[in-house]
């Protein structure tokens, strides 16, 4: 089933999803206005995981 989301919800997913890829995420959208934090979050690669 679909879910619907508002503006603070859609927000929280997309912040989840960048947080939990492990290499790339795709967006396909054809409007995306996004909040500062997320777009720092899009313009900043991931560390690398620590190596023992």
């Amino acid at each position: 089933m679909a879910k619907y989301l508002d503006t603070s919800q859609i927000s929280s997913e997309l912040m989840q999803l960048l947080k939990e890829a492990k290499e790339r995420i795709i967006l396909v959208t054809y409007s995306l206005q996004v909040n500062t934090q997320i777009q720092e979050r899009l313009k900043t690669p991931a560390p690398a995981p620590a190596s023992l």
